[in-house]
């Protein structure tokens, strides 16, 4: 009965040790959040600079994204004109223009 004892009472220590250390990790991992959100907002005001941005302010971010978006939609209209005929002929890759004349 005693040796019964001592085994549940070193399990029940050990379980509150685990308890404690899931405690806090939950709490660091809560903080880490905080501070997440907290660098995102001042970032997103502006009172802090994105190290992984280059170096660009946000017009200059937006411009990519709209050029780049504008270049997607032409890119789009050239491929949907190849496949429904719109030109009567294939477009020409890049380059090979320039290797035709070279041959020539």
């Amino acid at each position: 009965q005693n040796k019964i004892n001592e085994a549940f009472s070193g399990i029940s220590e050990e379980m509150g040790d685990v308890g404690m250390a899931i405690e806090r990790a939950e709490d660091k991992t809560a903080q880490m959040q905080a501070r997440a959100g907290a660098v995102d907002e001042l970032i997103a005001s502006g009172a802090l600079n994105d190290p992984l941005s280059g170096g660009k302010d946000d017009i200059t971010r937006e411009l990519e994204q709209v050029s780049s978006g504008n270049e997607i939609e032409m890119e789009l209209a050239r491929m949907k004109g190849q496949l429904t005929g719109g030109s009567g002929a294939p477009a020409q890759i890049e380059g090979q223009s320039a290797q035709k004349e070279g041959q020539a």
